[in-house]
């Protein structure tokens, strides 16, 4: 099922990269080849992440919660009532608070960035769902997970799980990796200066903490909810809202 969403969240997104290279359906045999071969790469890491973060859940404390009660058949309706809102206050504020440090800090300091095509808004709703189901598999669920099983052998409770200082190191470095991971991505836009690399560690980073710690308190379902609003604020309400006061 996750791993399922996490391939859909792939998919989803191709019309978006695509539009934001400039590139047209109507590309060239061979680049299609490439996108084809991207897809099949994001699943087979999507797949692992999935398989290792469930395998390490009993291990760590940390997981799907909600899916597995479901899978066990029990009601999980309460249990999401609980999470549903406050994930998604989370997600909104944190994009907020991103949008903020952007206009007072990184937008006048960045490379100007000339030419880049209008994204049409289902798009970039498409585009939310790698962000919100893909990414968080991946980093939170996968990295995150292995990441505070192998720093739980060091540092644990009497019960054998990760300790929270050990937790609390797998979240930072994990938000890191994600802050780093999205580096690719802007260098198809403008060039990677030190104001470029500095801006992905602290925004992207900034939220990589906020998931990191749903993940811990409440499951991948949280870290999920809250990553596709922050999304959606983000790319589909403030990005079409400066651009057209500009």
């Amino acid at each position: 099922m996750l791993s399922a969403a996490g391939v859909f969240g792939v998919i989803a997104a191709i019309p978006y990269f695509l539009t934001v290279q400039g590139v047209t359906l109507k590309a060239p045999s061979r680049f299609r080849v490439i996108i084809f071969l991207q897809v099949i790469q994001q699943t087979i890491l999507v797949v692992i992440a999935v398989a290792v973060g469930l395998l390490l859940s009993s291990r760590t404390g940390l997981g799907a919660p909600l899916i597995e009660k479901s899978l066990a058949g029990e009601s999980t309706w309460g249990n999401l009532k609980t999470i549903l809102g406050p994930s998604m206050i989370f997600g909104a504020v944190i994009s907020l608070i991103i949008t903020a440090f952007e206009k007072a800090i990184f937008a006048s300091r960045m490379p100007t960035l000339s030419g880049r095509p209008l994204v049409p808004i289902w798009q970039a709703v498409l585009a939310c769902l790698y962000g919100g189901i893909t990414e968080e598999l991946l980093t939170r669920l996968g990295l995150l997970t292995v990441l505070a099983w192998l720093l739980g052998n060091i540092s644990h409770t009497a019960q054998g799980f990760p300790s929270d200082a050990a937790i609390c190191t797998a979240i930072i470095v994990t938000a890191i990796a994600f802050g780093l991971g999205h580096l690719p991505a802007t260098a198809a836009l403008v060039p990677l200066t030190p104001v470029v690399v500095i801006r992905a560690l602290a925004l992207n980073g900034l939220a990589g903490l906020v998931f990191g710690c749903l993940y811990w308190t409440w499951g991948i379902e949280s870290a999920i909810f809250a990553h596709f609003t922050a999304d959606i604020v983000l790319h589909v309400v403030i990005v079409p809202f400066f651009k057209y006061l500009s």
